[in-house]
């Protein structure tokens, strides 16, 4: 019995589907008629043209006939009987072709008869006249009179003619008025059952989202008692449609399975705690060793950079004075106290521009005239954190490998600007460049004086902070410079930072 009553629930999507095809189909039978009286009035109109046209022709045959007829008259040329006979079969054509539809009007109708009473009476005169002519050698009085007989008769003939095509002029334009008043009519009725049907679908589509609606808010009050753990709440009651009485059924089921589950659950919280804090341990392994490999590349770079630093100090000392000196001195003390508060740790954007800034002032203070350094620094980044002692590696092998050789003129651009959450740090210089084997040689694990340290390192830290080895790039050419891109990811530097202070 209860399967029986579930199968005879009427369904969310066959009422829908039913009501979508009652409203398809009625649009169809009223788009289809529509049509048709489209249909009706333009074939109407192509009739009415057609026989207006026919008309226009049939007067212009009839003065085509009587002037070969009066041509013949002077002239006494055969050409001209044939040319009036050819016009005359043209009229009878005519009027044979247009009766039908003439006689569909009542006044129009009469015009036809007369006319084509007039024009029989036309022909057998015209004809006996004709042949009189030929057969004498010229005109006697009878003659001229029956002419003139003729004549009269033709300028009847023509006034009838202009009669018949106006009478059906009007004739058509008022059933052809009343055909596009009709289906004007047509229009607004189909257009006044297409808004009803909207209207009574929105209806129906109200109704049937009240009762989604309250279903849902019911289910939706229930689920928030069982966050609470309220398990007494009673049973969904049968739904008006099969598909949110198969959903409460499903609810009700989940409700009773749901304390079965709790139990199993606890039973593997245990689980998941042990095997939580032997993945914390292996994660606080890992990032001991991270440090570990941070701090060896990092120590690195210490004795190559003091050893260049301290020989220019102390040239500095032999020639000039000891503004100078000081000069450099505290520039070397800003890096020296950045290199080792740093250490292992993640800076702000602004504080390692801090220290580039001094190490410029260094090299500025060594090279002099030989080259120059400019900076492009995009405003709001000062917050963003970076790794310590990225920079200052690429502009010392830019100085090493790209302009020491040059007397003068060398420049090194630094360039950082954000881009679709990246930072984007580019050190470009216009020096000697460098082929592809030795932008290889600078990314292997192979240190030599040639290729030097820095590049390396960078990109190893790199690879060690973010877990990526895309993040820097190196594009040059012999004799065109070098371009070094260093990427930062702006999130995950984020996520680095919490993880360093955790």
């Amino acid at each position: 019995m209860k399967l029986n009553k579930i199968s005879n629930k009427k369904t969310i999507g066959s009422k829908v589907f039913n009501n979508f095809v009652l409203i398809i189909l009625l649009m169809s039978i009223g788009f289809i008629f529509s049509l048709y009286e489209r249909k009706i009035t333009s074939e109407n109109y192509d009739e009415f043209t057609n026989i207006n046209i026919k008309l226009s022709k049939l007067s212009l045959e009839f003065s085509n006939s009587w002037g070969y007829f009066n041509m013949f008259v002077k002239t006494k040329d055969n050409e001209n009987i044939q040319k009036y006979t050819d016009s005359n079969n043209k009229i009878e054509n005519l009027s044979i072709d247009i009766e039908p539809y003439i006689n569909k009007d009542e006044n129009s109708s009469i015009y036809l008869r007369n006319l084509n009473n007039m024009f029989d009476y036309y022909k057998i005169e015209s004809d006996q006249l004709m042949s009189k002519i030929m057969n004498s050698e010229k005109l006697d009085q009878k003659s001229y009179d029956k002419l003139t007989e003729i004549k009269t008769l033709y300028n009847y003939i023509t006034k009838h003619s202009e009669s018949l095509l106006v009478t059906y002029l009007d004739y058509s334009n008022l059933k052809y008025s009343t055909s596009v008043q009709k289906y004007k009519n047509t229009e607004i009725k189909i257009y006044t059952s297409l808004i009803f049907i909207i209207l009574i679908s929105f209806i129906y589509t109200m109704l049937v989202s009240r009762d989604l609606n309250n279903t849902i808010g019911r289910l939706k009050t229930y689920a928030e008692l069982l966050t609470d753990a309220k398990w007494e709440i009673p049973d969904l009651k049968d739904q008006k449609y099969d598909e949110l009485n198969s959903l409460a059924k499903a609810f009700d089921k989940m409700k009773h399975s749901i304390r079965k589950f709790i139990e199993e659950i606890n039973e593997k919280i245990e689980i998941e705690n042990n095997y939580h804090e032997e993945k914390l341990k292996s994660t606080q392994k890992d990032k001991l060793i991270k440090e570990t490999q941070l701090s060896a590349l990092q120590s690195q770079m210490d004795p190559h950079f003091l050893f260049n630093t301290l020989n220019t100090i102390s040239r500095m000392a032999m020639f000039e004075d000891a503004n100078q000196t000081v000069k450099l001195i505290e520039a070397t003390s800003k890096i020296l106290r950045y290199n080792l508060d740093c250490k292992d740790k993640m800076v702000k954007l602004k504080e390692e521009m801090y220290m580039i800034k001094a190490y410029v002032i260094i090299q500025e203070t060594r090279f002099q005239d030989q080259m120059s350094f400019m900076f492009d620094i995009e405003q709001n980044l000062d917050s963003v954190k970076v790794p310590p002692m990225l920079i200052q590696p690429i502009v010392e092998n830019a100085i090493v490998h790209g302009l020491k050789e040059m007397d003068n003129g060398g420049i090194i651009n630094i360039t950082i600007n954000k881009k679709n959450n990246f930072i984007y740090i580019t050190i470009k210089d216009n020096g000697i460049g460098m082929d592809d084997e030795k932008i290889n040689a600078l990314f292997s694990e192979v240190k030599s004086k040639s290729t030097g340290l820095g590049v390396f390192n960078v990109k190893k830290r790199l690879e060690l902070y973010f877990n990526r080895n895309d993040l820097i790039e190196i594009h040059s050419q012999i004799g065109e410079g070098t371009q070094v891109i260093i990427s930062i990811p702006i999130e995950e530097s984020e996520d680095i930072v919490e993880a360093f202070n955790s």
